[in-house]
């Protein structure tokens, strides 16, 4: 997704994922091609240095993958969940895949 389709759908309220969907640029796949890595449109964040963006999981879905500065952060008392965002994914760089963050990742908060 080149960066106006980005900041349009950003602008319009979209969901990132489904502004990755919709782009127009995005071709389907042959079966050729499946055997490629999937596409990723990964950047280094400027605070910690891990990439962020939209990866394609393992099924070709695109995915938003965040990095360590946005954590999951307790309603209650503000404190940090989980480092990672709970139902999120993220990318990790020795395995070159986007690993998913379940939600009882952070069940052992207590406030």
């Amino acid at each position: 997704m080149d960066r106006r389709t980005f900041l349009h759908a950003i602008g319009a309220g979209t969901p990132l994922w489904l502004a990755a969907l919709a782009d127009p640029t995005r071709t389907s796949r042959s079966s050729t091609e499946q055997d490629e890595a999937p596409r990723c449109e990964l950047s280094r964040c400027d605070a910690c240095g891990e990439l962020k963006g939209v990866a394609a999981a393992a099924n070709g879905s695109p995915k938003i993958a965040t990095c360590r500065c946005e954590p999951s952060l307790c309603g209650r008392c503000g404190e940090v969940i989980h480092p990672r965002k709970i139902c999120g994914h993220y990318w990790c760089e020795e395995r070159q895949a986007l690993i998913h963050v379940p939600w009882f990742a952070g069940m052992k908060h207590s406030c």
